[in-house]
């Protein structure tokens, strides 16, 4: 009888402990990794997920690659992405939070930097010169007057003004002797130049690949060349990048996403039948178009001097104050 007293005794004190550590939070009425039941259960880890700004165009093949065949979830890693219409806009989306990593081409870059803020480059980015050419500068076949560089009074459509493109096509105008104030620059998305150029509303239009093919297999259409190659030779153009706070914020992630992008990056080059049809799920471009496109080469890291040498040309051209 005694012993059952004493045991009686034990448990209520035991229960009053209990209840007192609870309410004082020293005890807590259950381990997360535990049921009611006392089974227990995987505590579920958050995902891993990064938001890409990107424009749906060849270039970006580093990042439209890597999530359709799904080549970040096989490393754990969540991708969404975002389409924008240009680097200054992605890049805008960056600053406000709304994107983690921005797809850009580099002078929309350096504009961010001397204006807003460092960024921290990631793997990934293309290079152009001659032998990989990814676009073009397309005319009415008719306009005679563009065939002979004669440029004055046109209008020429770019994505977002003062990006690397408007830059080139200065550059271009500027070797073929044309007043840069003589021509007038309007934006438009790249989706809809060519409809803008076949209307009349603007007289040439600078379209990436796929687009650029697409547009030249109809009638009518007539390309002057890579203003980007008419206008330096080579140039390194686009680029991934985040801000340094983000990075150390999601390093984890981030490291992820670049080691995706340095694995795949030689396959892309290859630009077989699975590349291509990764792209064109996307881009929405048919194979074949795609198959007979021009690219840029894919580099795995950027180097450098890309940055550098990108803001040496914008200092030449007279956009940015010699410091």
């Amino acid at each position: 009888m005694n012993i059952l007293k004493n045991k009686v005794f034990i448990f209520v004190l035991l229960l009053i402990v209990v209840t007192i550590g609870y309410f004082l939070g020293i005890v807590p009425p259950h381990t997360p990794s535990e049921t009611s039941s006392g089974k227990s259960i995987a505590t579920p880890l958050e995902p891993k997920k990064l938001t890409v700004g990107f424009i749906p165009i060849t270039d970006a093949a580093q990042v439209i690659v890597g999530s359709n065949l799904k080549e970040f979830e096989r490393r754990g890693l969540e991708v969404e992405l975002v389409p924008l219409r240009g680097g200054a806009l992605i890049l805008q989306a960056l600053s406000s939070g709304d994107v983690d990593i921005a797809f850009s081409n580099l002078a929309s870059v350096v504009y961010y930097q001397e204006n807003v803020g460092p960024l921290f480059t990631l793997s990934g980015g293309t290079l152009m010169n001659k032998k990989y050419s990814e676009a073009g500068l397309v005319i009415r076949n008719n306009d005679e007057d563009l065939k002979n560089s004669k440029f004055e009074n046109k209008t020429i459509a770019v994505n977002t003004r003062g990006n690397i493109i408007e830059l080139a096509l200065l550059k271009f105008l500027s070797n073929n002797g044309t007043n840069r104030n003589s021509v007038s620059f309007i934006e438009l998305p790249f989706k809809d130049m060519e409809l803008a150029l076949r209307s009349g509303k603007i007289d040439a239009a600078p379209l990436p690949e796929p687009l650029l093919t697409k547009s030249l297999n109809t009638e009518g259409l007539y390309n002057l060349g890579d203003y980007f190659v008419l206008a330096y030779g080579e140039m390194y153009g686009t680029g991934y990048f985040t801000t340094p706070q983000l990075f150390n914020d999601k390093k984890e992630q981030f490291l992820l996403f670049n080691e995706v992008i340095k694995e795949i990056t030689p396959r892309i080059n290859e630009f077989n039948d699975v590349i291509i049809g990764a792209i064109s799920k996307t881009t929405k471009v048919p194979e074949p178009l795609l198959t007979d496109a021009g690219r840029a080469w894919f580099v795995d890291t950027l180097p450098d001097t890309a940055i550098s040498d990108m803001k040496n040309k914008m200092q030449s051209a007279g956009w940015l104050k010699n410091k």
